[in-house]
């Protein structure tokens, strides 16, 4: 009885879907990796008019993925552009970067989708404050401009784990991750309005971190079953999930959004590992620290 009930449960569908939203037009996305997932994203926000980065690893990669997405949408008015973010040079991470800080001047959602955090860290860090002055230009609270930490199965295999977190998953690490990000003053770009933030009215939001989990809830067998019932539907749900995290309007920081595309729970031990006593430091800025240091070399001007 147990398994049949885990079996019932499934997740509802998404209540927040493309017919949700309207036109992306003045939109630019990131997204740092390429899986069914993410292309069904792509296909989306595309469809709606957004400008979308989709970073690759090779330049092999481009063609098809981004030919198949404008056939299928051909009425779009929207852009699509590649960028080789290859994570076993990491030094290729930077230009890469620089290339689109060159081309636009806004950067409204960074869907961090790498399995490898250490690729998704280091892009995070040299984006955010192009993102940080994209929500200084709002002249009111205004929570769309977002970083998703997303977490999927291959996300545990791939990634090295710092020594001090162990015991926790990968989703819950990325939490931390997007929990000190979301609570440290991030600066503005050189050259950047410095009075932006002093405006009567002027944002006050800043950029948002979420934790996104988009793993099926239970173990694999059950994920297996369900797949069974509802593998026609997965990817699409799973993309209205990233959608859910990325453009609802009630998302804010700290939450940690779940299939397919409402806010969980997050867990008392990793919410204890946000917090320190007095003198002391938290498991979450530890874990920010160790992968200072893992990217640091990468992160250099040169």
């Amino acid at each position: 009885m147990p398994l049949l009930t885990s079996f019932l449960s499934n997740p509802p569908p998404p209540s927040f879907t493309p017919s949700s939203l309207l036109d992306l037009s003045s939109k630019v996305y990131l997204i740092t990796a390429i899986t069914p997932t993410t292309l069904h994203l792509a296909r989306i926000l595309y469809t709606l008019h957004a400008t979308v980065y989709l970073a690759f690893t090779s330049e092999n990669q481009v063609p098809n993925p981004i030919a198949s997405i404008t056939t299928q949408c051909p009425t779009s008015k929207g852009t699509l552009k590649s960028l080789i973010l290859n994570p076993t040079h990491p030094s290729s991470i930077k230009p890469a970067v620089e290339n689109l800080l060159r081309d636009e001047w806004r950067l409204d959602i960074l869907f961090l989708s790498h399995p490898d955090t250490n690729t998704d860290f280091l892009i995070a860090k040299l984006l955010i404050p192009r993102m940080t002055t994209t929500a200084s230009h709002f002249c009111h609270p205004n929570p769309s401009i977002r970083v998703l930490w997303i977490s999927s199965p291959t996300s545990a295999s791939i990634s090295i784990v710092p020594p001090m977190v162990k015991c926790f998953s990968s989703a819950e690490i990325r939490y931390f991750l997007a929990h000190e990000f979301a609570n440290r003053k991030h600066a503005e770009e050189p050259g950047a309005d410095e009075h932006a933030h002093t405006l009567p009215g002027s944002n006050p939001s800043g950029v948002q971190h979420v934790l996104v989990d988009v793993t099926l809830p239970g173990s694999s067998v059950l994920r297996s079953m369900r797949r069974l019932v509802s593998s026609a539907k997965e990817e699409e749900y799973a993309a209205c999930t990233l959608l859910y995290a990325g453009l609802a309007p009630e998302v804010r920081s700290g939450d940690w959004v779940v299939p397919w595309g409402r806010r969980g729970e997050v867990a008392g031990d990793v919410r204890e590992g946000t917090t320190a006593e007095e003198g002391d430091q938290s498991v979450s800025a530890r874990v920010l620290e160790w992968y200072e240091g893992e990217v640091a070399q990468y992160a250099q001007h040169r």
